[in-house]
């Protein structure tokens, strides 16, 4: 019996090179035409009239436009890009002195008999990790999610549900989080994290599903191992796999490199929200997290330079993501399509009930994900769609940057063609066809929740605008 092949999709600048082809030859189908943007008195930010769309000349691109595209989005997101690599790099720092693992493992020893609470303790760091915008960055703690979980008796699925679970909760509701929420906001002129208290009011709510369901499952296999989606066998099977790892010492250093980490990421928020603070006051603010870090943890400035490069390298897949992906939006401006897009689309929408319009899009999302699971790629593609859309069908900005998050962030943990969960997979040694057969459920759930999230937030007037 022949084996069925797996589908694999193309690497994900093949498939954002394809859509930059699919673009190009669309420019030449596709009238050119525009709206005026004018200056909103109220907010003093650029809208579109939508009186105002009118065909004009169509514009046709050649051979060298597409090429030169590329560079064109380089240069256009160099700002998004900085402040990605000062953050990977910074994280790298951090993570060379072993602090965070040292924190975690000191957490672990103190709370060794409330097994249930310290399940709990770990979704809510994972959460918070992802609230903070840490997707790969916060993988990489999953194996000692792992190790606790089958220590405690339990199988691997518990430490790996914990961890990806978490941070996929947290990176959805992502109150901080500078790789959608940042991003999108940044785009549609909107004051960076506003909105603050509504989606950290979600990510309670998010959390404590995903601290449930991970609860339920660990419950139901210390009843009856034989539930485990490894079956009745799981504790040999985990013992014979899990990770193996030293215990590493919460030193004096380690412990004041954790309390300057935290602080850093609380200036994040109160700069960002008090004090105006925008990309380039967050990218310093992550330099002077890597000098501090190099301080308390004595190490060599040669090897914190080699540190944060290594981090920054790890970074920049992503960062190229981000540069073709706003080609593609280059493309559509030079050939005087997007307007054209944008007007067919809120056409096609003009006078529906604005809760289906929410809805429809927040599909539209959570689809398009599968092709592009990049969250700061993704929203360089269709935010400036979603952005003058909104306006012409009546659905605030801030509004349109909940439906990303929401149709981005659950979909990077359950597509099988996220980078992030098969990294997540890896490191925690699970199969995917087993991390369906025990996350499916949630999902479902977190899914029809996210669509009402986007509803309710609608429905309340999100803004400021």
């Amino acid at each position: 019996m022949k084996e069925k092949k797996k589908i694999v999709l193309p690497h994900v600048y093949v498939l954002l090179m394809i859509i930059m082809v699919a673009i190009l030859l669309i420019t030449y189908v596709v009238p050119s035409g525009e709206y005026t943007r004018v200056i909103d008195p109220n907010s003093g930010r650029e809208i579109v009239d939508p009186s105002t769309y009118q065909s004009i000349d169509k514009t046709y691109l050649n051979p060298l436009d597409f090429f030169t595209a590329l560079h064109t989005g380089f240069t256009e997101t160099a700002g998004i890009i900085g402040m990605v690599l000062a953050i990977g790099g910074a994280l790298a720092v951090i993570d060379k002195t072993g602090a965070i693992n040292a924190g975690i493992y000191a957490l672990v020893k103190k709370m060794k008999h409330m097994d249930m609470l310290l399940l709990v303790v770990l979704i809510a760091l994972f959460s918070f990790l992802g609230a903070n915008g840490f997707a790969e960055g916060g993988s990489v703690f999953i194996p000692l999610a792992v190790t606790l979980s089958v220590a405690l008796g339990y199988d691997k699925m518990v430490g790996a549900g914990a961890g990806i679970l978490g941070l996929c909760v947290g990176f959805t509701a992502g109150f901080v989080n500078t790789s959608t929420l940042g991003v999108g906001q940044v785009i549609l002129g909107l004051p960076l994290f506003s909105g603050i208290e509504f989606r950290f009011t979600i990510w309670v709510i998010l959390t404590a599903v995903a601290v449930v369901y991970v609860l339920r499952y660990a419950a139901k296999i210390r009843r009856d191992p034989a539930r485990s989606v490894y079956g009745k066998d799981f504790a040999e099977l985990s013992s014979q796999e899990s990770h193996k790892e030293d215990e590493i010492p919460l030193t004096t250093s380690r412990t004041l490199i954790l309390a300057v980490f935290l602080l850093t990421l609380f200036a994040q928020v109160y700069g960002t929200l008090k004090l105006g603070w925008y990309l380039s006051e967050l990218s310093a603010l992550f330099l002077m997290l890597a000098v501090v870090v190099c301080i308390f943890g004595r190490l060599s400035p040669s090897m914190v330079a080699a540190e944060f490069a290594k981090g920054a390298s790890g970074i920049l897949p992503a960062c190229l993501s981000i540069a073709m992906a706003r080609s593609i939006l280059v493309l559509m401006n030079q050939s005087k399509i997007i307007d054209t897009v944008i007007y067919s689309l809120s056409s096609a929408l003009t006078g529906k009930n604005p809760i289906i319009i929410v809805l429809l899009v927040y599909c539209i999302v959570a689809v398009f994900n599968f092709f592009v699971t990049s969250g700061s790629g993704k929203a360089v593609v269709l935010m400036p769609i979603l952005g003058p859309l909104g306006q012409l069908t009546g659905i605030r900005q801030q509004v349109m940057v909940v439906i990303y998050q929401m149709g981005d962030g659950f979909t990077n943990y359950f597509w099988p063609t996220s980078g992030t969960l098969m990294a997540s997979l890896a490191l925690a040694d699970i199969k995917y066809e087993d991390w369906f057969a025990f996350a499916y459920k949630f999902f479902i759930f977190v899914t029809v929740a996210g669509g009402v999230v986007c509803v309710a937030a609608q429905l309340v007037g999100l803004g400021p605008f």
